[in-house]
């Protein structure tokens, strides 16, 4: 019944009254009978004008074709419009006189005098069909929709007492109710009996109407009450605006006999649009959070020469532990979701931005060229073979994207060139920070977040300076500096603004700083370890310090928490920081301990000592080295937070107050603001203070 305005008694009512009408017209005659009961038909005929905006939306409720039900609920309807407007819509007329409104005290509040109130209502259609002068019949002009107007006249207590046939959308109120003329005449006629009720204009011969400003004119034909409509570039009296408010408050009987019905459906459509649009956006999120849950892929995006020198050391080390495990090519499970295996090998899921020739390739094979008998000329039309194009790096061709045209001594070598061009998605990235690259992995991971704002995008930013000593002859080494300077300083803010995770890493080798790098980041590699969210501490507290230790776990953890400290900071792949006291009470925030190759490992509850928070977990796949033999004994990465970590942002905020102004110039005719060296510098110190 919830089809429906009406209730089970109500409904059974209602074909009480009706029956007899029906049995008499529905489905007599000689031809096709209907096979849908008259009772069934009544409620799909309720639901019909509660819902239909369309037919097959009901149809498919009913679960019948379309057409059918049309047939079947547009007969229905021409039998029991007759018998419901007699009784439910004239009856009411004679029913209802002025003496039991009186009686009943339903009369207007303000003007007791006025039988009815009366106004038009509009149903909008489709378009139709033909040309623009027939169209433009259907159009009104107040609601610039085509349809159709019905005028309804209602009285006091609620009941209309007369609806029209409906009229083309361009006619007006006025003309509609002049079209109607006789039924208002008669209706609003006083009977002898009724002369002697109060009236305020003593005896007349007429009840009055209720209309808005759209009638006017109708008080030369019946007694009317009209609103005073504002003249054309002049103001409306106090008491002219009291009384159309008075008028309005009357009124609103009419309005609602149109629209309560209608706003009511609306209300009830709205709630079930959001109880529907609530539970998909729950059903999406538990979906999303289990897809992300056993996701399997993990992409890494490379920029730069020195990224692409430390990731091919990881992709060696890490297809190196890939086949020395057989097991991961058949168990799904086991496989690392950074690599992809395809036609017996694997590959990484990898994109390498570099500068033109900046990875290495292989020479290719040598190729036979038979003599010719020809002793003319020779036009040679060749194709390079397939391996001329193969580079030296475990990565497919496809996964290699060089730019031409870079330089790392241009001048306008800065951040700022990098947001000019790019297209990529990550959520692993390798980063040289000190250079253009910085600005061009921003633009790539600020695309990646306006996609995916929720996932997790760890960003090893390699704070690695390029050899400058062939061109000290050409350029002056302080503009070198202040250069690297801003472009080290924008890209650690803007690169730690968009991701969950950001360590700046200066390792003493690229050997070391891959074992380092694949130590923690199998953490999220494979499936049965920790989640990404244990590497995270606060969500304001995202720089941190990596380090990789081969010693043995259990010699490891045997040694005091400050000696521990100090193997640590001997191991780290942290930047070197320049003039640093030494001398102030070291700070330890928070560490994260990942212990591979040992798989029944279990941390001693000392192990995370002086840290104030840390955590830990156990991968069980052995690491290897650079030399692709697995460690023995295990390896322990350490993610952590230290005094280290605000020391190093503010020797960069140091640095960049104290670059040359002739860099600053170039900077700013880059793209770089005026303020952009002070902004730099304050939101050095802000995040630096934030960290612990």
């Amino acid at each position: 019944m919830t089809l429906t305005n009406f209730s089970p008694s109500e409904l059974n009512l209602l074909w009480a009254d009706i029956r007899q009408h029906i049995f008499r017209h529905w489905n007599v005659g000689s031809g096709r009978k209907c096979a849908v009961s008259a009772r069934d038909l009544l409620l799909m005929m309720l639901a019909s004008l509660k819902h239909c905006g369309t037919w097959d939306i009901v149809a498919q409720i009913f679960r019948t074709t379309v057409a059918t039900f049309e047939k079947h609920v547009m007969s229905f309807i021409e039998v029991m419009h007759p018998y419901l407007l007699r009784k439910y819509v004239h009856g009411m007329a004679s029913k209802w006189s002025m003496h039991e409104l009186a009686a009943n005290g339903t009369r207007f509040e303000h003007y007791p005098y006025t039988r009815y109130a009366t106004d038009v209502t509009f149903q909008k259609t489709n378009v139709p069909v033909g040309s623009y002068a027939e169209k433009k019949l259907y159009s009104s002009g107040k609601r610039h929709l085509y349809g159709h107007k019905v005028e309804v006249s209602v009285l006091p207590n609620g009941f209309a007492i007369n609806c029209t046939s409906y009229h083309k959308g361009s006619v007006s109120d006025k003309a509609i109710f002049d079209d109607n003329l006789d039924f208002h005449r008669t209706n609003l006629t006083k009977h002898p009996s009724e002369m002697e009720m109060t009236d305020t204009d003593g005896r007349v011969e007429q009840w009055a109407v209720l209309a808005d400003k759209g009638y006017q004119g109708i008080q030369h034909e019946v007694r009317a009450v009209l609103p005073t409509k504002k003249p054309s570039g002049g103001f409306l009296t106090f008491d002219q605006q009291c009384t159309n408010d008075r008028i309005a408050t009357d009124r609103v009987v009419v309005e609602n006999y149109f629209y309560v019905d209608a706003n009511t459906q609306y209300v009830n459509r709205l709630n079930t649009i959001g109880l529907k649009k609530k539970k998909a956006q729950q059903k999406y999120r538990e979906k999303r959070k289990t897809r992300l849950t056993f996701m399997r892929e993990t992409l890494t995006l490379q920029f730069g020469s020195a990224s692409n020198q430390l990731a091919d050391k990881l992709w060696h080390s890490v297809l190196s532990e890939l086949n020395a495990d057989k097991s991961s090519i058949t168990t799904d499970g086991a496989r690392d979701s950074s690599m992809t295996y395809r036609n017996g090998r694997y590959t990484p899921r990898a994109v390498s931005f570099c500068s033109k020739g900046g990875l290495s390739k292989a020479k290719p094979r040598s190729v036979d060229t038979a003599s010719s008998a020809w002793d003319g000329n020779v036009q040679v039309i060749s194709q390079d073979s397939e391996d001329a194009q193969a580079v030296a790096t475990p990565l497919p061709s496809r996964a290699i994207v060089e730019v031409n045209e870079f330089r790392h001594f241009d001048p306008l070598n800065n951040f700022y060139d990098g947001v000019l061009g790019l297209d990529a998605k990550g959520v692993q990235c390798i980063v040289d920070v000190d250079s253009t690259w910085g600005g061009f992995a921003s633009e790539v991971l600020r695309g990646f977040r306006e996609e995916c704002p929720s996932a997790f995008v760890s960003v090893l930013g390699l704070d690695t300076r390029y050899p400058v000593a062939s061109q000290a002859d050409f350029f002056d080494l302080s503009k070198q500096s202040g250069r690297r300077s801003i472009n080290l300083a924008s890209s650690v803010l803007i690169l730690n603004e968009l991701s969950s995770l950001f360590i700046p890493f200066s390792p003493h080798t690229f050997d070391a700083g891959a074992v380092a790098w694949n130590c923690l980041s199998s953490v999220y590699r494979w499936r049965g370890s920790a989640s990404t969210q244990d590497l995270l501490f606060r969500p304001n507290a995202t720089v941190m310090e990596l380090s990789c230790s081969l010693v043995p776990p259990a010699t490891l953890f045997a040694m005091p928490p400050l000696d521990r400290v100090a193997h640590w900071d001997q191991l780290s792949s942290f930047p070197v920081i320049q003039d640093c006291d030494d001398t102030t009470l070291r700070k330890f925030r928070f560490q994260f301990l990942a212990v591979r190759g040992l798989p029944h490992y279990s941390f001693d509850r000392l192990a995370g000592q002086p840290f104030d928070h840390w955590r830990s977990t156990v991968v069980a796949k052995p690491l290897f080295d650079q030399s692709s033999h697995p460690v023995d004994g295990g390896a322990v990465a350490s993610l952590s937070i230290t005094d280290r970590v605000p020391k190093y942002l503010e020797a960069l905020a140091t640095g960049v107050k104290h670059v040359d102004p002739r860099v600053v110039h170039e900077f700013t005719q880059a793209g770089m603001t005026c303020d952009g060296i002070r902004d730099l510098h304050d939101d050095l110190m802000s995040l630096s203070d934030s960290v612990l």
